[in-house]
């Protein structure tokens, strides 16, 4: 394995340049930088795992109806393969099974009620 980035910089300082993240090859910067990592962003000065979901949600909700099938492509498009904000998509998820169990239509608009309840999610 090559490539390495680590959040402390002693761990950093081991590491020959070569085998280094390019973002960090040089120890010079001031904050390490944000990197991807297992399909997420990473902030690595923080150590913590960064959903920027905001303006790609406020895109989605300014430019089409509130469908069921807009819920499910805007659940879908948050990926979290370990878990971290499960919590947090399960009132979504529960809301979208309501409106499964209410027979509505894929691209119907959802009743006043509901919108409610997925713009307070949101």
């Amino acid at each position: 394995m090559t490539k390495w980035l680590s959040n402390d910089r002693d761990v950093l300082v081991e590491i020959s340049e070569h085998e280094r993240a390019s973002s960090v090859v040089s120890l010079d910067i001031q904050d390490l930088p944000t990197a991807c990592t297992l399909g997420l962003k990473w902030n690595v000065e923080a150590d913590e795992f960064i959903w920027d979901v905001s303006t790609k949600f406020q895109h989605l909700v300014e430019m089409k109806p509130v469908t069921r099938r807009e819920i499910l492509s805007i659940l879908s498009s948050l990926f979290d393969p370990l878990g971290f904000i499960a919590p947090y998509i399960m009132k979504a998820k529960l809301l979208l099974q309501d409106l499964c169990r209410k027979k509505l239509g894929w691209d119907t608009a959802i009743a006043e009620q509901d919108k409610v309840q997925w713009f307070h999610w949101l």
